[in-house]
């Protein structure tokens, strides 16, 4: 899959990012990826669930983000 713009800095960003993929993880499979405009500033949260075979449903919440 390739980028879907013409801009250079898209088009170098994206073969760096294919190439670091692949010397890491040679049998990754690499569906692709999403450039997107960065989130205001605020506060940023992480949330998951899972189903343990010993407790039942667990429920993950915590601060997300770099800090």
């Amino acid at each position: 899959m390739k980028p879907r713009t013409s801009s250079p800095v898209y088009r170098q960003a994206y073969d760096e990012i294919l190439a670091s993929v692949t010397q890491k993880c040679p049998t990754a499979v690499f569906q692709g990826m999403t450039v997107q405009k960065a989130a205001r500033p605020g506060v940023e949260v992480i949330i998951g669930m899972f189903k343990d075979a010993q407790f039942g449903p667990v429920l993950m919440f915590g601060l997300g983000g770099l800090g």
